[in-house]
């Protein structure tokens, strides 16, 4: 093992045994200056062995393992006014539907990324509900088939997926034209598809990507959408997969975005990739 790997499982040592840490903790233990910490923790991100989170303590994130969620609530003193009261009343109530909280409640949830997970009601006109971060799916499916008429949930982390052993059914992939577009415009970008997670043939395709980038090869959740109007809940969904993967989302449509989710996208959105696959689309 060279001297830059040991320094990279050192860093994750310190981060599993005493996370969520600071680049400056990182630093002081490892006698690394503060800039050499954060591109080893960077490293590890881009590895998805280390997350970071949204909020930050003195202008930086702080870095945490799978497991450590709970510890996030360090957090909660760093937040703005605002957030800290969405992360209350949702700590409290473990699911929020967003129809029936104050636009500035509304607004903060949006960026409370670390603490609310978006969840969407499938039952008529898709709704959006925001569920505590560390309320199991089971529970807040519960909490919405009791209250909310029964209805199906889709959950923010449940992704399509073959049983061990099998591999995932597809009909006539090669006849799928979004598949093919979106297949094409990753060729013409140098993106590389690192896992497929699901195809529904001409409806929306997901997937594992990685993007080249100045940094380095970034991750991303990539879900591709056959639709002529993308509105703010499936964004939502989108977001909410691409969450619970602990990865960033890339979004593309082939339609457009309804005015409201433009707005939306610009103001509470923000982070999320989106583009237009119209000029792949076959005649």
């Amino acid at each position: 093992m060279d001297a830059a790997e040991a320094l990279k499982h050192q860093v994750l040592d310190i981060v599993k045994r005493s996370g969520p840490v600071l680049p400056a903790q990182i630093s002081k233990e490892t006698g690394r200056d503060t800039f050499f910490a954060g591109a080893v923790l960077s490293d590890l991100v881009r590895e998805r062995k280390v997350f970071f989170s949204h909020a930050k303590i003195g202008g930086s994130s702080v870095y945490y393992a799978a497991g450590q969620e709970a510890r996030l609530q360090v957090l909660f003193s760093y937040l703005p006014m605002k957030e800290k009261e969405a992360y209350t009343l949702l700590q409290k109530h473990q699911l929020l539907r967003d129809t029936e909280l104050e636009p500035s409640i509304r607004v903060a949830l949006r960026n409370l990324k670390d603490f609310a997970v978006p969840v969407t009601l499938t039952a008529g006109n898709n709704e959006l509900f925001w569920k505590w971060h560390l309320t199991s799916d089971d529970e807040a499916e519960q909490v919405l088939k009791q209250n909310y008429l029964a209805a199906p949930v889709a959950s923010s982390s449940v992704v399509q997926t073959a049983l061990p052993g099998q591999e995932r059914k597809r009909v006539a992939v090669h006849e799928d034209v979004l598949y093919q577009n979106v297949k094409q415009y990753l060729q013409q970008r140098r993106i590389e598809v690192v896992k497929e997670e699901s195809v529904k043939r001409n409806k929306d395709v997901e997937l594992i990507v990685k993007i080249p980038s100045e940094a380095g090869m970034l991750v991303y959740y990539l879900i591709a959408k056959n639709k002529k109007k993308v509105s703010d809940a499936d964004l939502m969904m989108a977001y909410s997969k691409a969450h619970a993967k602990k990865m960033p989302l890339f979004f593309l449509m082939t339609g457009e975005l309804a005015k409201k989710t433009q707005q939306n996208l610009q103001q509470d959105l923000k982070g999320i990739v989106v583009q237009s696959l119209q000029n792949f689309i076959n005649k």
